[in-house]
């Protein structure tokens, strides 16, 4: 089981233009950073990235690091013209896109800014993951869904990437370990301890088999916000206000790497044996510390951590 881990940020340092945030791109290039990975939100004052825009951006600047949206919320787009974007986006980076999706924030505003009903994006993600891998590994589509209705339509260009590129779906609620069961490829939660983790396995694996499906059993990845200090409550208390949609009921530290390197990569492995092996570390640092915190998460947590 290969352990992989990528970075993505809280605040991507592009306030105050894009120098920054290319530095930032180009040395996890050269530091051997296996993927960057965008938070998705539709509206908001957040300093959130387009991650379409920021993946075709990274598409263009870099040779070999991967990327992907960490998850893009995919009943809030079309999904034949996602599908077209994401497919062009594979082919110019020369594969390198790992699409992970879900149903993304529990916002009605958001929905209600796209002029969709919150209550739809369940059926409407499902329909989406469907019609976007059609789309992907067939030249004509003809689908007839609640909210999607397909004839003959083929797209240009197909990915490169074969059959397509692995969707990996995002959510922790029963309906998403269904979701992933029933449709996806891997499986990316967030704010989960490795205790519940392990607990939620056997369940995954559960759905599979009564779906008649399977996925690779190292495509089990989590989102874990990363922010190094030499304090670990001082961090707490300086990274957590970074964080959007904390969980009431169990501790930051309990599912955040949050002070010491060593005691970072303590948890990291934590999450590695109870059954993760793929790792978005969201950087919840102010983004002038964004190359500070990269270079130091990349020596002292990533590379241990996958054995380099």
């Amino acid at each position: 089981m290969s352990v992989r881990a990528g970075i993505a940020y809280a605040v991507w340092p592009l306030g105050e233009g894009p120098g920054l945030l290319w530095q930032v791109i180009d040395r996890a290039e050269e530091l051997g950073v296996d993927s960057l990975w965008f938070i998705d939100r539709i509206v908001g004052p957040a300093p959130v990235p387009e991650p379409v825009v920021m993946m075709a951006a990274v598409a263009a600047r870099t040779r070999r690091i991967k990327f992907g949206p960490s998850v893009l919320a995919l009943g809030l787009r079309h999904p034949v013209l996602l599908a077209r974007e994401l497919a062009t986006l594979d082919v110019i980076s020369g594969g390198r896109l790992l699409p992970a999706v879900g149903l993304g924030r529990d916002d009605p505003q958001e929905a209600g800014a796209m002029g969709l009903d919150p209550r739809q994006k369940a059926r409407r993600t499902d329909e989406a993951i469907e019609v976007m891998r059609l789309l992907w590994t067939q030249e004509r589509v003809t689908y007839r869904g609640r909210h999607y209705q397909l004839d003959g339509v083929g797209i240009w260009p197909r990915p490169l990437q074969q059959p397509c590129p692995p969707i990996w779906v995002g959510g922790t609620s029963d309906a998403a370990l269904r979701r992933v069961a029933r449709l996806g490829d891997g499986w990316l939660a967030s704010r989960i301890t490795p205790g519940e983790l392990a607990a939620v396995l056997p369940r995954l694996w559960r759905y599979l088999e009564e779906a008649g499906r399977d996925i690779e059993r190292d495509h089990i990845g989590v989102i874990v916000p990363v922010y190094l200090h030499p304090d670990r409550e001082e961090a707490l208390r300086a990274a957590g206000g970074r964080l959007a949609a904390l969980r009431s009921d169990v501790p930051l530290r309990d599912y955040a790497a949050f002070g010491p390197a060593a005691d970072c990569l303590a948890l990291l492995r934590r999450y590695v044996e109870a059954g993760a092996s793929k790792f978005v570390l969201l950087l919840a640092c102010p983004p002038q510390e964004a190359l500070t915190q990269l270079e130091w998460v990349a020596a002292e947590v990533i590379a241990p951590l996958e054995g380099r």
